[in-house]
Formats: structure tokens, C-alpha cells, sequence
């Protein structure tokens, strides 16, 4: 059987002296031989493996307080099980860095829109529905009362593991034709946790409005402008939509704003 020093096994394995000592210390990965006369310890290539898995496990993560607690598993069924809440356990750290990904994604594209000029002008699209949980804002639909119901909404979201701090504010259209805005019924968040339609699909005049800016009012009356201009007009009893991302970076804050009206040929 051959033999392996401590120095050999380290460059072997790209690891220090030190790290095998501490191994060896703790009771993680101990020398199979030692020399009665000399006192030098030594491993062997059957160990090889062993000391690779640790080295795999600590490169995902693990503390070695975990890889202590497997290797000291008595039999293959508790060695599974093991690996099993382990695996589980990064499953979900997956899916948590899958929405924190998404997002600061939606974070850095809102900051690149409200940083960049000339996104203000109106365009005619095909939008898609959008589900998910809405909240009623109540009478006399002022700022508290918006307030209120986006308190509301956010304890919903957060009991429904949701991370979502774009807002859509449900305006009947009737209220853009006669020039009032901003004054709905209904406050949502888009999720999949929940099944309420909150836009629906259909032919849309949409454009984006920096709320630093102009006045909201300014930018839905050069919207409906637009659409005289080109034969189109709202269609009533429908309903008309703001879909709000406030935009941080730093001590700066930029609330911009998704105008949704819509709409049909003349």
C-alpha cells in the first residue's frame, strides 16, 4: 500500500498543510497510518476520495460543521437523507437568487429608463393580461387612501412570499375621457400568486411618464392628443391603467410611470 505525507497530499489536492492538519484535528480527515516509530503520519489512495467529496462540499458551501454531521451518518439510509435536506435546502436557496436576480433586473431596467431621455412618446401596443392580487382603494381616493390600500397590499404580498414593488393603479376609462386621473378604485401587483385579471389583453395607447418631471395629468392629455391625431379613440367602459415603479439609487429616487389606455379605430 502506498504511502502519501502530508506535503504530498496537499499539492496533490491544490489544499495547504495547514487545511489537513485542521482536518485532521477536528476529526474530519485523519492520516490511516501512523509510523509507530517515527510518529509521521501518512494516507493512503483509498482516502482519495474521501478527501475530494470534502473539498467538492465545502467548494458548494458547506461549513464543515455540515460535513462533519454527514460523515458521521451510521448507514447509507441516514448518508441519503442527509444529502436529501441538503439538496432541498439549495433548491430553495436556487429559487430565492432566481428572484432576487429578477428583481434587481427590474430595478437596473426602471433606473435605465427613468436616466434615459425620449422614452415619453406614445406608442400604440398589443399588450398581453397581467394577473394577480388587487386591493380596493377606498373613499375619498385621496393620497391616504392609496396609502392605505398599498399597507394593504404589501402584507398580502409578503404573506404570499411575494417581492414586487411595481404598483398598478386600476383608472375606468370613462375618468380619462373626462380628464380626471389618477383617481381609481382598485390598487394591484402582478404576481402568479394571484389569479384577479388585472390588465386585460387588448389594443393599448401606452407611454411612460417620469413623475419628476411633468405633471401626470400632462402627460395623459398628450397621449389622448395622439390618438385624435391618428383616428383613434378610448374605449368606454374599459379600463385604463398606471403601472408605478419607484426607481432608488443612493440618496435619488425616480418614480416613473406606465400610462395604459385603451383603445380603437375610429
Amino acid at each position: 500500500m502506498k504511502k502519501f505525507k502530508i506535503s504530498d497530499v496537499a499539492n496533490l489536492f491544490g489544499i495547504t498543510r495547514q487545511t489537513l492538519l485542521h482536518y485532521d484535528k477536528i476529526g474530519l480527515f485523519k492520516p490511516l497510518i501512523i509510523d509507530k516509530e517515527t510518529s509521521y503520519r501518512y494516507y493512503t489512495e483509498d482516502q482519495f476520495l474521501d478527501l475530494a467529496f470534502i473539498i467538492g462540499l465545502k467548494s458548494a458551501d458547506f461549513s464543515l460543521k455540515e460535513i462533519l454531521e454527514y460523515f458521521e451518518s451510521k448507514n447509507s439510509i441516514e448518508s441519503f437523507n442527509y444529502l436529501q435536506r441538503k439538496l432541498d435546502a439549495i433548491d430553495e436557496k436556487i429559487v430565492n437568487l432566481k428572484k432576487a436576480k429578477k428583481l434587481i433586473n427590474n430595478k437596473k431596467e426602471e433606473i435605465g429608463l427613468i436616466m434615459f431621455d425620449g422614452i415619453e412618446k406614445p406608442l400604440i401596443e398589443e399588450v398581453e393580461e397581467k394577473r394577480g392580487i388587487v386591493t380596493e382603494i377606498l373613499q375619498p381616493k385621496d393620497d391616504f387612501s392609496v396609502f392605505s390600500a398599498d399597507a394593504k397590499l404589501k402584507n398580502i404580498l409578503k404573506e404570499n412570499d411575494v417581492n414586487n414593488s411595481s404598483r398598478i393603479f386600476i383608472e375606468p376609462s370613462d375618468n380619462i375621457i373626462k380628464g380626471i386621473y389618477y383617481h381609481g378604485d382598485l390598487l394591484a401587483a402582478e404576481t402568479n400568486k394571484g389569479d384577479t385579471l388585472i390588465i386585460e389583453k387588448g389594443l393599448y395607447a401606452t407611454m411612460y411618464h417620469k413623475e419628476n418631471d411633468i405633471e401626470l395629468s400632462e402627460s395623459c392629455e398628450k397621449l389622448k392628443a395622439y390618438l385624435t391625431s391618428i383616428g383613434y379613440k378610448i374605449v368606454e367602459k374599459k379600463r385604463s391603467y398606471y403601472e408605478v415603479s419607484v426607481a432608488n439609487r443612493g440618496i435619488w429616487k425616480g418614480i416613473l410611470i406606465k400610462i395604459y389606455i385603451p383603445i380603437r379605430k375610429n
